[in-house]
């Protein structure tokens, strides 16, 4: 049996692969394996992976809270609950800001906040035997520090009810409302996510850090000659990086581009 809740892999493709392990638990969520986690992050944000994967071992993917954690908190002190919150939050945060681009496998059942785990990454995969609940309302808790990445994800209006119904929302109708890209049949999914991670080691590792930043200084901006000046200036400072250089230079000569250079 393994003795670490959550490890890290690092594979000599560039993929950092983050493995939620505690599978006697469902992978809920508690303090440790949140500090480890921030930790794991804290190391992708100044390490030169090209990807990095959020999975999971066992039937479910995460079932959010811990419980006994969250009922514990009742002996809390206001300083020592916010504490707790905090470390929750900062996770979020931190894996919705990584420079690489991250992708979450979810195949089995996922809850409070694994979905924050979910929707705080940029592409989410799922099993067909995945399903989803914002379960927080039936405890008499509120998923507070996933809302901000949930509303990004399915908008405002989904969010409302899944939140407010706390019902389980299947793959395929996760997939209607954006909260997953896509649903793999249960037997293909792993061979069929590998597959998706390669198709994006084939992009420039720098162009698509670049894209997660252009992507963030444009969304749900208004529309200005500042704003449009920054995107002309954006493309001419990447189109002299050594990696355009070489894409564009592979595709003339019509063949794989190097982005070892």
């Amino acid at each position: 049996m393994n003795t670490e809740p959550i490890v890290l892999r690092e594979d000599n493709q560039g993929i950092a692969r983050i493995v939620l392990q505690r599978v006697e638990k469902h992978n809920a969520l508690n303090v440790e394996m949140l500090s480890l986690l921030n930790q794991m992050l804290a190391h992708c944000e100044k390490a030169s992976y090209k990807l990095v994967v959020i999975e999971a071992k066992g039937e479910s993917f995460c079932a959010g809270a811990d419980l006994k954690w969250m009922q514990s908190s009742l002996h809390y002190t206001p300083k020592q609950n916010k504490k707790d919150a905090a470390l929750l939050a900062d996770v979020f945060f931190r894996l919705y800001h990584l420079p690489q681009p991250t992708i979450a496998l979810v195949q089995g059942h996922c809850l409070g906040g694994g979905i924050g785990l979910v929707t705080a990454c940029d592409i989410a995969l799922a099993s067909d035997k995945a399903a989803f609940r914002f379960s927080e309302v039936k405890l008499g808790l509120i998923p507070a520090t996933i809302v901000p990445y949930v509303i990004r994800a399915i908008g405002e209006r989904h969010t409302r009810r899944y939140l407010l119904s706390a019902e389980m929302i299947e793959a395929i109708s996760a997939k209607q409302i954006g909260l997953v890209h896509e649903v793999i049949s249960h037997h293909l999914f792993q061979d069929k996510a590998s597959a998706f991670l390669q198709m994006l080691l084939n992009n420039s590792p720098a162009a698509m850090r670049a894209v997660k930043t252009l992507i963030t200084d444009v969304a749900h901006k208004i529309l200005t000659p500042k704003l449009i000046a920054k995107t002309a200036n954006a493309i001419a400072a990447v189109r002299v990086t050594p990696e355009a250089q070489e894409g564009l230079s592979a595709f003339l000569e019509k063949r794989k581009p190097d982005w070892k250079t």
